[in-house]
């Protein structure tokens, strides 16, 4: 099937699908929200934290000074002085340093992956419970898909930030600023010439920012949208088969699939941009070190060792540059991921509990209401002044065409919604004054399509105990 061909399909079904659109969340990159982020670190920062610390700080301190050694020492003395003693000292002393980072390297490794694992299991846990407290209308504005690509694919995309970035964010800054000074304070005048063409990097990379920041929101908005359609379409399977709707079906996701191939493409694109952008700041330094550094060795201006080690650090600073423009990467996939987890972090239940609310021991089952309005969107009303009596120990059953409220009526009594107006009460207590906990607890809800999570055998008791409650309950409503 071409392009055309499926876009042509895809269109022509498109109306046969509607999910709750998300929409991209325009806020500028500020550093309120990466120490929100930085909050779930904060429990670990007396333990994971300072080991990680620790093994940053030896890595620096070993990669600044083998450079130092071999320019200053191991050419400058050893060499030209034809001292083999000290150079066979100064080889050993290498070597050793190189183990130490080594260790170091293998403990920050392992110290940051178990601190950005954690720390994800942390937030993923914390999301996934709030969810869980969270009202009725916040499923019914969206699908079961984008809530589930926010718990897995959002809090996953914030798995590499945790795990190495901001580590390295914060050994590659340390590290900039160190071999800056070293750089000046071997050779002002060539430290100078090489990083002059610094100011256009960073403007160059300024302007690519936002870009790509709201590219990388356009990826994670159709990845909800075809997550969507998939959980929707393996939950509704039999209907899908029953109807002869697989061609359509297949499609669609077509459609969708192929637009976020296209979001993906166009956003690793962009951030591909950083790469050579350092390569070629990289290259003109090393052009401007050999003919400057050159000039300045031939005038004896500068001791060959000094070319050598200011040429080890000038390779040295390229590659943090490097390194903080795929972290920038990072951080901008993660900034685009927390936005959308705190967005419902941020959200509240629209039911809520009173502040003292009545617990009850027993439910005798009498329902009153009272003049109850209610509507699902402020717009389309579902019940219009409804006033019934359900005496305790009374069987009545709600007849009416769909979209007639019945359904409403059993929510309403749950208390998974609050009226719009009037009031729902049963054995005399307003429902909106009672402990949600202790008021569903005496409720049994049989819903058209049943829902029974895999238990195991040992964890059936709750689910027993709610069908002795439906044989036991006083009124029921059919």
């Amino acid at each position: 099937m071409s392009q055309k061909e499926t876009n042509q399909k895809k269109n022509a079904y498109s109306n046969r699908f509607y999910y709750p659109q998300d929409e991209a969340i325009e806020k500028p990159f500020n550093w309120k929200q990466m120490t929100r982020l930085l909050e779930y670190i904060k429990p670990y920062s007396k333990t994971l934290l300072p080991a990680a610390f620790g093994a940053v700080l030896v890595n620096m301190i070993v990669r600044l000074l083998v450079p130092i050694l071999i320019g200053q020492f191991v050419i400058d003395r050893a060499i030209i002085n034809q001292d083999y003693q000290l150079l066979v000292y100064l080889i050993i002393f290498v070597v050793a340093l190189y183990f130490i980072n080594y260790l170091a390297n293998h403990f920050r490794i392992k110290t940051v992956n178990v601190l950005g694992q954690r720390t994800i299991h942390d937030l993923r846990r914390q999301l996934f419970t709030h969810v869980q407290y969270l009202s009725h209308d916040f499923f019914d504005k969206r699908s079961a898909g984008s809530i589930l690509v926010r718990i897995l694919n959002d809090v996953n995309s914030l798995q590499e930030l945790f795990t190495n970035g901001i580590i390295n964010i914060l050994m590659d800054a340390f590290m900039l600023i160190a071999i800056i000074v070293i750089l000046f304070s071997l050779s002002p005048q060539l430290a100078l010439a090489v990083l002059v063409i610094l100011p256009l990097m960073f403007y160059i990379s300024t302007k690519l920012r936002r870009n790509i920041r709201r590219t990388w929101q356009n990826v994670r908005l159709i990845r909800s949208r075809l997550n969507s359609h998939l959980n929707e379409s393996l939950q509704g399977m039999r209907i899908t088969q029953s109807f002869a709707q697989e061609n359509e079906n297949a499609a669609y996701f077509e459609g969708v699939n192929q637009e976020n191939y296209e979001r993906e493409r166009i956003a690793m694109k962009k951030s591909a941009y950083f790469g050579p952008i350092i390569e070629m700041s990289n290259a003109i330094g090393t052009v401007i070190l050999i003919a400057y550094g050159s000039v300045l060795i031939i005038n004896q201006s500068m001791e060959i060792g000094t070319f050598v080690t200011f040429a080890f650090f000038l390779g040295m600073f390229w590659e943090p540059i490097s390194r903080l423009g795929q972290i920038y990467n990072q951080l901008l996939v993660a900034m685009a991921s927390s936005e959308r987890i705190f967005e419902f972090l941020d959200e509240r239940p629209t039911v809520k509990e009173a502040e003292t609310p009545v617990i009850l021991d027993d439910m005798k089952g009498q329902i009153t209401f009272d003049k109850v309005k209610f509507s699902y969107d402020d717009e389309r009303i579902a019940l219009h002044e409804i006033s019934i009596e359900v005496k305790a120990g009374q069987t009545i059953a709600l007849v009416g065409h769909t979209g007639s409220g019945k359904s409403t009526i059993a929510n309403l009594i749950s208390r998974f919604y609050d009226p719009t107006d009037g009031s729902v009460i049963i054995d005399g207590h307003n429902l909106r004054d009672l402990s949600l906990e202790s008021l569903r607890e005496h409720i049994s809800v049989v819903l058209q399509d049943t829902f029974i999570p895999d238990y195991s055998q040992s964890h059936h008791k709750p689910l027993r105990n709610c069908i002795k409650s439906i044989k036991n309950n006083q009124s029921i409503f059919h």
